[in-house]
């Protein structure tokens, strides 16, 4: 590493030295590496680092100056700090390889072990077993330190530290050691060492996690004077072992008078239940102490669930109407803009045929009437365009009539329709039947591309029907094959 080091400070430096005077006069004297980094920047195409986006912003924040300087500076700092970053790195290595080869470093031969209860730890340690023949062996060394083990006297000390801690710390929340009524807390170590403890104890009163058996729905019942039982703690580690016993009185757990009525009364329940076991019927206790017994029946949740889904259900049903209306929108959408090359090119026959404007919308509308009181269908323009017509003879003006026409139809090629007719109206122009020819090409493409997706919405459509026809298929031709077998 010292080697690799010292060769790339050497070749920065002479790099440095021979490029410091490159296009200087472009620098400011205190910008030592900045010549270095434009030789860098145009003879070893480095300014590919330097997309032209991230030019475009930079120059954007200078408006008012010379662009060219302050991003060719801009480049050069970004280089030069590189070049300064290398520099330090180098320095930093060579440093530390020159202290390393100094003399290698020779460790003592005294290795420290973990204190108590810090646990193992691995080591590794490079030796070099050497003889006057100058015959020398070089191995790595790799082993496990133990943590360090009592002494005698040093385990007696903790013995005693620990049956403290072991005599407080059983009881839990329990008062004294007279008192037990609730569960006792039996840990299973000693903190901040390699201590271990098991416990030994009568499990007909006492659990393995330390709960008391002294409840109403243990089997062993405990006296109201209380029971004395020895608990054992086998104290153990490594080569060392001991045991410590602690007594403890067992109560029986306290309830108050709703918990006691409570036990009296699932008591007399099973003992009426055992002894009724040939009888069709028992009765349960109407009273219990002082406890009047009164019965209700199971709630059942069913209402509560068909009244939720019954609010579901309503809240459903007064969407379908939105539904259906943005249904209709919709389909008044797409008839609206199939009838418009329609409308159009209607309109220009008309108008060709020497009809005005007004002229056109009114033969249209009676066209509309008769195919109305023939039962055909409803069209969504000539409603409108109905509408208009009526509007007119009820004196109203032609321009306000399209203009409110356009607005109700609510689509761009309509307004686009409407604004040609008023414009022809106020200005008057000789171009509308080709305007209007022009419009109904453009609309005949678009009224195509319109077909295309209502075709591809269709055949989406189907494939869930063709998927269960498929799956019929299957279904045919596996079962009677299955059953054949």
């Amino acid at each position: 590493m010292g080697i690799f080091a010292a060769i790339s400070l050497i070749i920065l430096l002479i790099f440095l030295f021979v490029t410091k005077n490159y296009q200087k006069e472009l620098f400011d004297k205190k910008e030592i590496c900045y010549p270095s980094a434009w030789f860098l920047l145009n003879r070893c195409h480095l300014k590919q680092l330097f997309p032209e986006q991230e030019m475009r912003r930079f120059s954007s924040l200078f408006v008012n100056e010379n662009k060219e300087v302050l991003i060719r500076n801009y480049q050069c700092k970004r280089i030069s700090y590189g070049i300064y970053g290398i520099f330090v790195v180098l320095i930093f290595l060579l440093c530390y390889s020159a202290g390393e080869a100094g003399q290698e470093k020779e460790i003592s031969n005294q290795i420290e072990r973990p204190g108590f209860g810090e646990g193992s730890e691995e080591r590794t340690v490079d030796i070099t077993l050497s003889s006057e023949e100058k015959t020398e062996i070089r191995k790595q060394l790799d082993f496990q330190v133990r943590e360090k083990e009592y002494t005698k006297k040093e385990w007696k000390k903790a013995l005693k530290k620990v049956t403290r801690y072991l005599d407080r710390k059983i009881l839990g929340k329990n008062k004294s050691n007279e008192e037990i009524m609730e569960s006792l807390n039996l840990v299973s170590s000693y903190p901040g060492s390699s201590i271990k403890i098991k416990w030994n104890r009568d499990s007909q009163y006492i659990q393995s996690d330390g709960k008391i058996n002294n409840t109403w729905e243990s089997k062993k019942k405990i006296p109201a004077e209380g029971v004395i039982t020895e608990v054992t703690a086998e104290i153990s580690c490594g080569s060392y072992h001991a045991e410590h016993s602690i007594y403890l009185k067992i109560l029986p757990k306290k309830y108050s008078m709703a918990e006691e009525a409570w036990h009296s009364f699932v008591t007399n329940v099973l003992k009426q239940e055992e002894q009724t076991r040939k009888e069709d019927l028992f009765s349960l206790p109407e009273t219990v102490g002082n406890f009047h017994v009164v019965f209700h029946e199971e709630k059942d949740s069913t209402p509560q669930v068909l009244g939720i889904l019954g609010i579901v259900f309503v809240i459903l049903a007064m969407m379908v109407p939105e539904r259906e209306l943005k249904e209709k929108e919709k389909q008044r959408e797409k008839q609206l803009l199939l009838d418009y090359p329609k409308i159009l090119n209607k309109f220009a026959l008309f108008i060709g045929a020497g009809l005005s404007v007004r002229g056109v919308f009114e033969k249209l509308a009676a066209e509309y009437k008769k195919q109305q009181e023939k039962g055909g269908e409803k069209r969504y323009v000539y409603e409108e365009i109905t509408a208009m017509v009526r509007f007119m003879k009820n004196g109203g003006s032609e321009a306000v009539a399209m203009e409110e026409f356009g607005k109700r139809i609510r689509l761009a090629e309509y307004l686009r329709f409407t604004s040609l007719m008023i414009q022809n109206q106020k200005k008057g122009s000789n171009e509308l039947l080709l305007l209007l020819e022009n419009e109904s090409v453009s609309a005949m493409e678009r009224n195509r591309e319109i077909v295309r997706i209502m075709g591809e919405e269709a055949g989406t459509k189907l494939l869930l029907p063709m998927v269960i026809m498929l799956c019929v298929v299957f279904f045919v031709m596996i079962v009677p094959a299955f059953i054949t077998l």
